[in-house]
């Protein structure tokens, strides 16, 4: 008997190299012949999914990035991505973070704003510009940032 494809867990990843959603369909290994067709031509066929797996699979493409390609080609995907979803605060964040690892402080640093004014809650954003702020000699300002995100972090607010 066929797999019915209600029968299969549909998991969504952003391939890097090819800049496009793979679908995959999971189930059991133990398949028939006909099982496994069921499972390619399902595997095969295009799907929606939702805005969060969108932003999922393209932090994973991004982190699939990072082993192999330069820091340029990491920055162009986070671009691209940024096209697609323009002021999503975890995309900011980590382009800012691959900035800042870069050196690239004062861009990074004005994505963090980027971010704040989007979520003034975004808690890891202030601790990144914090951290950038202190590197860079501004020390006072680090602190205040620092303290802002210590009293948020205290209240629960979202890291």
């Amino acid at each position: 008997m066929l797999l019915e494809k209600s029968n299969f867990k549909k998991k969504v990843r952003w391939d890097a190299t090819t800049r496009g959603y793979q679908t995959l369909y999971l189930n059991d290994l133990n398949q028939t012949k006909e099982e496994s067709e069921e499972f390619e031509k399902a595997f095969s066929e295009e799907h929606d999914c939702s805005e969060e797996d969108e932003i999922l699979a393209l932090v994973g493409g991004a982190d699939e990035l990072l082993e192999s390609a330069s820091f340029e080609k990491i920055i162009e995907y986070y671009d691209d991505a940024l096209k697609k979803f323009p002021d999503h605060p975890v995309l900011l964040y980590r382009k800012g973070g691959l900035l800042c690892d870069a050196d690239h402080y004062e861009e990074a640093i004005k994505i963090m704003d980027d971010i704040l004014e989007i979520d003034s809650r975004y808690v890891d954003a202030l601790f990144l510009k914090s951290k950038i702020l202190s590197i860079i000699g501004k020390t006072e300002e680090s602190e205040e940032c620092k303290d802002r995100a210590e009293k948020m972090k205290s209240k629960g607010l979202r890291l």
